[in-house]
């Protein structure tokens, strides 16, 4: 007897319509679960929120989207940057969002930063997550363009936010990331059960699949470990609240890279691009940088890059505002990434709320 002869009595073959059939039962039940979740998952919402946004639960885009959904109906204007905006040396009620909310009168803007969020996650994050922007105060940061690292063109074997870069942008060193994983990072946002997926492990599982985690956890049952409860807001700083001064670190030299060559740049137009296209009013914040850690030459290689990016804004029509930090005492600042104490905020908040072009901008949100 042939081998192709033999039956075997534990097989069972499907025929085209009945891998039709579960293929529809897996996207009905699929769809059920994602729509379902949001109102499945109790969210809690208190003034002045900021989502937990560090270590594991950095790529919980999910959540972000989430937490989009549930600011709309209470703020006008949401701000997106990295870390800066979060609030990294300050508690939730002094981060730029409350200072802007405290001094303008009216609890009308919405933290959205996200820990390390450079502009090229920022172009991810609009083309993929944006579904509930309507007005953006975007930050573009000049700490992204200190280095080829920072640009996503050096050698660092991993970076932050790997899903939303572009996936397979020449320029771009994916070093340690491998074809397999970017065509899974980009697959993963046009089946969007994937990023439910991944809120679900980073907030029930311990970051695990389930199978990893009932290894892990052998006595447990792996559905009570679904409370169905949203983190709560993180009200107090992750940094040491003190300005770099007072950590006695020393001024530094920085080369910059030319926006003509920058990864970064060209992302961050390409995310303001999108925003137009997509009907989502933005206005770009430009900074804050701390000048003052930078030696003499770097200083006036961060004020040449500072003046490039504002004749392109000013040629272009892209309404800003830079932080310019000879407003800005030095003590205001809390290292040489940027990161702000409160007082800073409130300075910066306050010079914001007096420039024209940013009253302008607000005035016809105002009146929509």
């Amino acid at each position: 007897m042939s081998r192709s002869s033999i039956s075997s009595s534990n097989a069972q073959m499907l025929s085209g319509s009945q891998w039709r059939a579960v293929f529809g039962i897996v996207v009905v039940l699929s769809a059920i679960i994602y729509v379902g979740w949001f109102k499945w998952e109790r969210f809690s919402y208190v003034p002045d929120y900021r989502p937990d946004c560090w270590a594991e639960r950095l790529s919980d885009y999910w959540s972000h989207y989430r937490w989009s959904k549930v600011a709309r109906e209470h703020h006008k204007v949401f701000l997106l940057g990295d870390s800066v905006i979060w609030g990294q040396e300050v508690d939730n009620d002094q981060t730029i969002s409350a200072c802007l909310n405290r001094q303008y009168g009216d609890d009308i803007f919405a933290n959205l930063g996200v820990d390390g969020l450079y502009q090229a996650g920022l172009r991810g994050l609009i083309k993929y997550f944006s579904g509930t922007y309507e007005n953006v105060i975007i930050q573009f940061s000049p700490y992204w363009l200190f280095d080829v690292n920072r640009d996503l063109r050096g050698n660092i074997k991993r970076f932050r936010h790997p899903r939303l870069v572009p996936q397979f942008k020449p320029g771009i060193h994916y070093n340690e990331y491998t074809i397999n994983e970017r065509l899974g990072y980009k697959i993963e946002h046009y089946l969007k059960i994937f990023p439910l997926v991944r809120h679900i492990m980073v907030q029930y599982y311990d970051n695990k699949s389930v199978g990893a985690w009932m290894v892990a956890n052998p006595y447990r049952n792996p559905l009570s470990a679904i409370t169905f409860q949203a983190d709560e807001v993180i009200r107090n700083k992750r940094g040491k609240g003190v300005s770099w001064m007072e950590q006695g670190l020393e001024r530094r030299t920085t080369e910059f890279v030319n926006l003509d060559e920058s990864i970064q740049w060209e992302c961050f137009l390409n995310a303001i691009d999108m925003m137009g296209k997509r009907n989502i009013r933005y206005f770009v914040l430009l900074g804050p940088y701390n000048i003052y850690i930078q030696d003499d030459a770097s200083q006036e290689r961060l004020l040449t890059l500072i003046a490039d990016i504002r004749q392109y804004f000013d040629e272009h029509g892209i309404p800003y505002y830079d932080a310019d930090p000879s407003n800005l005492p030095s003590e205001t600042f809390a290292d040489g990434a940027a990161h702000m104490l409160a007082s800073g905020h409130e300075l910066l908040t306050k010079q914001m709320l007096a420039d024209d072009t940013f009253r302008q901008w607000l005035g016809e949100i105002d009146n929509q």
